[in-house]
């Protein structure tokens, strides 16, 4: 049992006889709170977590009975109590004291210490194993998905650190807490947080005033000299605000304003690696005149975590969670707020790895994101209760997973080569060394055969071997001058062989294009593309699909990908004539002739004898009239004859 864990509060008035029962506890290796009197007593139990009391019967001002109960009050109804006192020796008054506080035992002094010990360790060993496995990751499982389960189980916590407190005041909001969470950090700054009806209504510290004021003049509401004039004794942040509002300082509605700016920065202050004790304390509503407003909360949360969280710590956090399945949670909803945020853009198609119930681990490896990014978003959405850990997936059903997902892995990295391996995984196009070794690094910790259990299904592990052999040669390629040297020029060599290749398909495409064969074009400009990717080939991709329309409307994705195509279109090609046909034909599709015409116009400008903005000219003006002109019939070509004669038929 680590008696660490545990904290003694002790309570007497004799200053002699506390300091050596205090002595004794600690060298045990408890914690202890040593107090005089009650008020200090039932304050220090206000804001952290006590294991066991030992309060005498006779202090000033009141009695031990009442100081046990009072901190029964406080969530603490279940910890063992002493009773000790050399003057009340009635064995009555003894009896109905123990009887009254549900205390363990009644001491009369002078009484034998050793003893005392071996009992409150006997006590606190049967709550040993609550103690010492809750933890703050113990809130991702889908088996604490309800918010009565979890505000009672975050009372079990006595400490955390700062970077647990994001997840911490979320339990209380979703919890719809009432009540007064009290922070306090080693070195005995405290900090209360203050709840009503799961929203955040106020937050003390003993900076509290000064920050205020702070907050004032740098916004240009206060001005140094006030603060000679200005009284602040006495005050809380709240009551300064509204003394500053009756005194003219400031102007109402200001009040508002600097306690969200407050609460907000008090809050991420405490997020970091100090370690604090924690308390909630619940208490009955109250009128308010100010809350926090809860969708400020999330982007809060957000720059928590995007900034202040390390990335070592989210590893250990999620340490023994890596391999559990990751399912959606009570409160996912595919327009929560945080699936907009920056941290999720990191992580596009997380939902798709949710419904498969995927594994951190698997997510890893199936997907190019970089572990760093992927814990920040889970840790985000953990927090809002979007996901949960399902641990009840059985061992079979995960391997099973893991299998297909190690199978797929495979495949996909089978045809690439060393630098799309690692641009798979997440590397910058240049793909360069740092990069290499960073996502090494992060691969290995998930992919290297030493990583399985040593009963590991031996298919899963030539798998894995297999997977780890392929990425450490291209780590191996990449990482060395001279095999980089080698292998670049091998890949310089294949691309221009497969530039030619594919640009001989690309002209054998414009040619099909060109002689109205759209959909053999199609086929072959889309080939050309894929094996070697070329703006003039997607450029001649556009002209054929929305050629395919010409005649009817062009389906919502047709025109949708044109206008993605023309917004993306390198700068160097949009002089080009092909470039304004291509517009003309996307004007066409709309039904804007005049927009087309004068793009058909543009593109005869730039080469006189480009014959197919020429024709699609034609048309349109056959399109407008039943008669062609003699101009028309010389310069356009046989299908607008064709087409306005058919047209005059049809209106006579």
């Amino acid at each position: 049992m680590d008696k660490s864990k545990y904290t003694i509060l002790i309570v007497e008035d004799d200053v002699t006889f506390l300091s050596a029962l205090s002595e004794v506890f600690s060298r045990e290796g408890y914690n202890v709170v040593a107090c005089k009197d009650s008020k200090d007593a039932i304050s220090q139990a206000s804001f952290r977590q006590i294991h066991c009391a030992i309060v005498d019967c006779m202090l000033p001002k009141s009695n031990g009975v009442d100081v046990i109960h009072e901190i029964r009050s406080m969530g603490a109804e279940e910890i063992p109590c002493y009773l000790m006192s050399g003057i009340f020796r009635d064995r009555a008054f003894a009896a109905d004291a123990k009887n009254k506080t549900n205390a363990i035992d009644y001491l009369f002094k002078p009484f034998n210490v050793d003893e005392l010990v071996d009992n409150v360790t006997k006590q606190l060993a049967s709550t040993d194993e609550s103690v010492d496995d809750l933890h703050m990751s113990t809130f991702l499982t889908n088996t604490m998905d309800s918010s009565r389960e979890r505000t009672k189980a975050l009372d079990q916590l006595d400490s955390l650190t700062g970077f647990d407190l994001p997840f911490a005041i979320s339990i209380l909001l979703d919890g719809e807490s009432t009540g007064q969470l009290t922070i306090t950090s080693d070195g005995g700054s405290v900090y209360q947080v203050n709840f009503q009806d799961g929203k955040i209504i106020g937050v003390q510290s003993e900076d509290g005033v000064k920050r205020t004021l702070d907050l004032l003049i740098a916004k240009g509401h206060l001005f140094e000299e006030d603060l000679k004039e200005i009284d602040v004794s006495g005050k809380a942040p709240a009551e300064l605000l509204q003394y500053l509002v009756d005194e003219s300082y400031i102007s109402p509605h200001m009040i508002s304003i600097i306690q969200t700016e407050y609460i907000l920065g008090a809050i991420k202050k405490l997020v970091g690696r100090e370690k604090y004790q924690v308390k909630f304390n619940a208490t009955e509503a109250k009128e308010i005149t100010y809350s926090l407003q809860t969708s400020l909360f999330v982007p809060l949360i957000h720059e928590m975590i995007s900034e202040g969280l390390e990335t070592q710590w989210l590893q250990n956090f999620y340490e023994t969670w890596f391999d559990i399945p990751m399912v959606k949670g009570p409160r996912f909803s595919p327009t929560h707020q945080v699936l907009y945020t920056p941290i999720l853009a990191q992580v596009q198609g997380i939902e798709e790895c949710l419904d498969k119930k995927m594994s951190l681990n698997a997510i890893l490896s199936e997907r190019p994101y970089r572990e760093s990014d992927l814990l920040k978003a889970v840790h985000l959405m953990a927090i809002q209760r979007l996901i949960s850990f399902d641990p009840t997936a059985g061992p079979e059903e995960v391997d099973l997973q893991d299998m297909e997902r190690l199978i797929t892995l495979k495949e996909q990295l089978s045809n690439k080569n060393a630098k799309e391996i690692f641009r798979f995984f997440g590397a910058g196009e240049m793909v360069s060394v740092p990069d290499v070794e960073r996502i090494y690094k992060e691969v290995a910790k998930v992919h290297h055969p030493d990583k399985l259990r040593a009963d590991t299904n031996p298919e899963k592990l030539e798998l894995v071997k297999e997977i780890f052999t392929q990425i450490t040669t291209a780590f191996d390629v990449l990482t060395n001058p001279e095999k980089r040297e080698e292998f670049e020029k091998q890949v310089r060599q294949k691309d221009a062989e497969k530039q030619l290749k594919a640009e001989a398909i690309l002209d054998d495409g414009i040619k099909e294009l060109k002689r109205g064969k759209v959909g053999e074009a199609i086929i072959l400009l889309e080939i050309a593309n894929e094996m070697y990717q070329m703006p003039m080939a997607e450029l001649y991709i556009q002209w054929a699909k929305l050629k395919q329309y010409s005649d009817e409307i062009a389906p919502d994705g047709i025109m949708q990908d044109a206008k993605h195509f023309f917004d993306t279109f390198p700068a160097e090609f949009r002089k080009m004539p092909e470039f304004f046909l291509v517009q003309g034909l996307y004007h066409v599709a709309k039904g804007d002739n005049d927009g087309a015409k004068a793009l058909f116009e543009k593109a005869l400008t730039k080469d006189s004898s480009f014959i197919e903005a020429r024709r699609e000219l034609s048309l349109l003006k056959a399109d407008s009239k039943t008669n062609p002109t003699i101009s028309e019939i010389l310069n356009g070509d046989l299908s607008v004859v064709i087409s306005g004669i058919f047209n005059k038929k049809k209106s006579s």
